[in-house]
């Protein structure tokens, strides 16, 4: 018996690790590009479980609002324990969403950041809700353009339409019901295979109206040489 049971959550948690690679997809590339060559003070707020901290730099702060491992620095994103502009960038992956006021939030890592400095950024447009009860806000690219004005963002499509619905299907066969604990084995599965189609039918379905979220890329402007 106790044998079965840890095979059936090592399966668990091949099947969460499957679907978090399409959910995730894209943001390993997007912080390796935007962090390349930063040097100084590095935030990842809203660190959580830290799921990217092998590509963050050495020294790298982890901030959360609660305990967890490995973080550094417990604090509120409205409220960041932080001087103005004393940080050289920002990480903040998968947070916005389930902040109470992303307008304050934004102001926030718009004070602290240093000129000259960056903030890499995702969060969520169409997607299930998760991490229940604390998931507030979805946001388009004008929304996240508006908040972040200031460091003129480059806001990026993390997948096309044809990922999105792909992503769409894998998290609802992840909620946890006794049918999905049947079905989803073998739609993981299919979706692996559909995932790899996306050349072809991507082309097909060219939208850019349906996302599952968007990476933003942002520079605080540097002071003017005198």
């Amino acid at each position: 018996m106790g044998g079965e049971t840890r095979l059936l959550r090592r399966a668990a948690r091949a099947k969460i690790e499957l679907s978090k690679r399409f959910s995730r997809h894209g943001i390993d590339a997007f912080l390796h590009q935007e962090l390349r060559g930063i040097r100084g003070t590095i935030l990842d707020l809203g660190a959580g479980l830290r799921p990217f901290a092998g590509l963050l730099p050495g020294g790298t702060i982890a901030l959360d609002h609660r305990p967890r491992p490995d973080i550094d620095l417990i604090g509120d994103a409205h409220r960041l324990p932080f001087g103005d502009e004393t940080v050289d960038a920002i990480v903040c992956t998968e947070v916005f969403e389930h902040l109470r006021d992303p307008p304050a939030a934004a102001a926030e890592i718009i004070r602290v950041l240093k000129p000259g400095a960056r903030l890499a950024l995702t969060t969520r447009f169409c997607f299930p809700l998760h991490d229940r009860p604390g998931d507030f806000w979805r946001f388009t690219p004008y929304t996240l353009r508006h908040l972040f004005a200031p460091l003129a963002p480059t806001v990026i499509s993390q997948h096309s339409a044809y990922q999105t619905l792909i992503v769409l299907l894998i998290r609802l066969v992840m909620e946890p019901t006794r049918l999905n604990r049947v079905v989803s084995p073998p739609v993981l599965v299919l979706c692996t295979a559909l995932w790899g189609l996306e050349p072809l039918i991507g082309r097909l379905l060219p939208s850019d109206a349906l996302t599952s979220g968007y990476l933003v890329a942002g520079r605080k402007p540097a002071r003017p040489s005198r």
